[in-house]
């Protein structure tokens, strides 16, 4: 039996998650440490081939509204609180550099 057969590397790993390798690398620690998923071998991007078919036949995880917006950018405007921190800020900066003259 080869090492391959053995261990599930990464490419395959994400293929069977349907995420990318990214999001993988992203969130393993998550998946193991709130659904249960195996750990990783510390000597790379591989997981024990046998627990992994074990989990993910046991229901590994399952796609929530979470998981699909959870890599996506926070928005930029936060309404009008929001708007009047920034102009706040944008205030005090400009008396605080006021007259300085860029090199």
């Amino acid at each position: 039996m080869s090492l391959s057969d053995r261990l599930v590397m990464l490419p395959e790993m994400a293929g069977a998650l349907q995420r990318s390798e990214d999001w993988v690398r992203r969130h393993w620690l998550r998946l193991h440490q709130e659904h249960g998923m195996p750990r990783k071998c510390s000597v790379g991007w591989q997981w024990p081939r046998k627990a992994m078919e074990a989990w993910l036949d046991a229901g590994g995880i399952t796609t929530t509204q979470e998981d699909e917006t959870e890599d996506q950018p926070p928005p930029t405007s936060g309404g009008s609180s929001h708007l009047r921190l920034v102009a706040n800020q944008n205030r005090d900066l400009a008396a605080r550099y006021s007259g300085r003259v860029h090199a």
